[in-house]
C-alpha cells in the first residue's frame, strides 16, 4: 500500500492518487473534492491508492471518454440486407434449427401453466 487517507488527503499527498483519479474522471473536478455538475466525493469516504509492489512512477495512460463516433446509414439498406443474407447463408441450416428450437420452448413455456391447471 503506497498512501491511505480520506479522498482530499490523499489528492493533496499521493501524485499516484491524482493521476488515477485524473484519468479516470478527467477534467472539471478540483483538488478540493467537488466537480463540475452533481458529481461530488464525500469527505468522510477513505480511499486507498497503490499497491505493495509499486516501486516508481505510474505507467498508467490518460484515458479519454467513451466516443461512439458517428453511427452512420446504409446508403442502399435493400443491398445491405442482401449482402448481409448471403453472408448468413452457409449458415441457414443451423439457424433454421435454433429458430425452430426458440419456438417450441416460447410455446411450450406459454402452455406449461395451462398444462398444470390451477394451484388449487
Amino acid at each position: 500500500m503506497v498512501a491511505q487517507g480520506t479522498h482530499k488527503e490523499l489528492l493533496a499527498d499521493s501524485p499516484i492518487y491524482q493521476e488515477i483519479y485524473d484519468s479516470q474522471l478527467g477534467n472539471g473536478f478540483h483538488a478540493d473534492g467537488t466537480g463540475a455538475g452533481d458529481r461530488r466525493e464525500r469527505d468522510d469516504m477513505s480511499f486507498q491508492s497503490g499497491s505493495s509492489t509499486s516501486s516508481g512512477p505510474s505507467m498508467m495512460q490518460p484515458r479519454r471518454p467513451a466516443d461512439p463516433g458517428k453511427i452512420e446509414k446504409a446508403k442502399d439498406p435493400r443491398r445491405a440486407v442482401k449482402g448481409l443474407l448471403r453472408f448468413l447463408l452457409p449458415f441457414k441450416t443451423g439457424m433454421l434449427i435454433v429458430l425452430g428450437l426458440v419456438l417450441i420452448y416460447t410455446v411450450l413455456g406459454l402452455i406449461g401453466p395451462y398444462l398444470m391447471g390451477p394451484g388449487d
